[in-house]
């Protein structure tokens, strides 16, 4: 006896498609959101850091989170190297309305990111 379940004649490839879905599911554990750990700034801060950007719009997203007025470099960060994520992480909080903060690197790179999302606020 066949005991599997029967798929719709419109999907003809949905089973392969499903084990490929799930056997991904099990390879990116950080995509599913049980594993957000804070709804603060502070994580958010964290994972701008890390460069995590769907942790970050997880987070914004997901609880709603209000950024406006917080400091993104709330202290000195020694050693931190801005790179491409780095960028749209602090892109996505700054159109939000975080401020960079008073302890930002001087670099142009993050005035140019500031000036262009304050046209997005």
């Amino acid at each position: 006896k066949n005991t599997a379940k029967s798929l719709p004649r419109w999907l003809p490839y949905s089973r392969p498609l499903q084990r490929v879905l799930e056997e991904a599911k099990k390879h990116c554990p950080k995509l599913q959101p049980q594993t957000v750990e804070g709804s603060s700034f502070t994580a958010v801060r964290q994972a701008a850091f890390e460069g995590a950007i769907d942790r970050v719009h997880l987070l914004l997203c997901g609880d709603q989170l209000q950024v406006l007025g917080e400091e993104i470099f709330d202290r000195r960060y020694p050693g931190f190297v801005l790179k491409k994520e780095h960028k749209c992480c602090i892109k996505m909080l700054l159109s939000r309305g975080a401020k960079l903060g008073r302890f930002a690197p001087n670099s142009k790179l993050l005035r140019k990111v500031e000036s262009d999302c304050f046209d997005l606020w």
